[in-house]
């Protein structure tokens, strides 16, 4: 019998994951960030700029100077108050959340999150395999 255990408690967040179109252009991380919801848009929209280009770019200094390039982000950075995403294919897209779940496998040492982005009718998903579980699930 497998064991699973969730948490009952919704949490609010903002979470940033990788979408693309077409497995040629997939990135290769398995990448799925929580950041705190009370952060405002200007500050996420910093931080899902500053994670892209250091994605497009291998070294800091190639990295830096994208970050400056008002020209490039204003042609690929989008904000509804609710998303904000960059790029064009892979896309680095943060949702506003406001009902994301925790769920354990513990037979399969999985972690499962669940969420619906703001504003949206579906619901969305990442599993990442974890080396240890959590003691607790709060």
């Amino acid at each position: 019998m497998r064991q699973k255990s969730s948490t009952k408690k919704k949490y609010r967040c903002w979470v940033l994951k990788w979408k693309w179109n077409g497995d040629h252009r997939r990135p290769n991380v398995d990448f799925c960030h929580l950041l705190p919801y009370q952060w405002s848009n200007d500050r996420v929209r910093g931080y899902v700029k500053a994670l892209y280009a250091n994605f497009q770019c291998d070294n800091h200094p190639s990295a830096l100077a994208l970050l400056k390039n008002t020209k490039f982000w204003n042609v690929r950075l989008r904000d509804d108050g609710t998303l904000i995403r960059t790029g064009t294919n892979p896309f680095l897209e943060a949702h506003k959340v406001i009902d994301l779940t925790v769920e354990y496998d513990r037979d399969k040492m999985k972690e499962i999150l669940r969420w619906t982005p703001v504003g949206e009718p579906r619901q969305e998903s990442y599993e990442r395999i974890l080396p240890f579980l959590p003691t607790h699930d709060d």
